[in-house]
């Protein structure tokens, strides 16, 4: 028995010895990391497209209130001010949607809150390190767009359903991107249709739905400062049946 403990012992300060091993490089980089750098002041950003699958949503019922998160991502490319040296800056614009579910008869007569958020992450080029991120303010003025081109968007829709008050919940979203001219230079339109439906599981009848419209822009060429972003939601109001 002494023989078998104390083979278990040792066997134990090997295996910790071996996970201090691995693990002490480990720390040493997050330690390397933890000194952020404010974002650096940009002379010029261009708007330089978006990943293969740039959006992500979730949807969760808390009683009888249902919150929807979402999220899409791009990229700009920016020059350091006073250099040549150029940072890849991803913008991630955040959509939040809490809605209270009563019954089917007021789907689309519920309040129903928009918000948004808006983060930016800079990540060197050369050395693919982050200096850090933030957040920026949203604004709600759009531009009169005209001569627009729509822009090729890979996975382009989302939806996912909860039960909330005993009924189910499905909230989908539809997005497209153009490039637009404006009388103060180019913008990304980014369009959202909203689909929010309540179902009845007991009858096929027992359905209501609504639909919301998010429209934001955002410039495709920045001179002074970093992305801004602007963004208006026309509804939600009963889909036309």
């Amino acid at each position: 028995m002494v023989k078998t403990n104390s083979m278990l012992a040792i066997a134990t300060a090997i295996v910790v010895l071996s996970a201090f091993s691995f693990s002490a490089p480990l720390l040493r980089a997050a330690s390397a990391q933890s000194g952020l750098s404010p974002i650096p002041a940009p002379a010029s950003c261009t708007y330089a497209g978006h990943p293969t699958s740039p959006l992500s949503q979730t949807t969760v019922a808390i009683g009888i209130n249902t919150v929807t998160k979402h999220a899409e991502k791009e990229f700009y490319d920016c020059i350091i001010s006073g250099t040549t040296k150029h940072y890849i800056l991803d913008t991630t614009t955040y959509t939040t949607i809490r809605e209270t579910v009563s019954n089917l008869t007021n789907e689309a007569k519920n309040p129903t809150a928009f918000s948004m958020a808006f983060v930016e992450c800079a990540k060197d080029k050369a050395t693919a390190t982050v200096y850090s991120c933030q957040t920026e303010a949203v604004g709600s003025k759009l531009a009169t767009t005209f001569d627009c081109s729509q822009l090729a968007l890979g996975f382009p829709q989302n939806m996912d359903t909860v039960v909330v008050n005993g009924m189910a919940k499905t909230v989908e979203s539809q997005k497209e991107i153009f490039k637009c001219d404006t009388s103060n230079g180019w913008v990304i339109v980014e369009l959202v249709i909203w689909t929010m439906t309540l179902d009845n599981p007991t009858t096929s009848e027992g359905t209501s739905s609504a639909y919301a419209v998010e429209t934001c822009q955002k410039p495709v060429t920045i001179t002074t400062g970093l992305p801004l972003l602007n963004c208006q939601v026309t509804g939600p109001v009963a889909l036309i049946g």
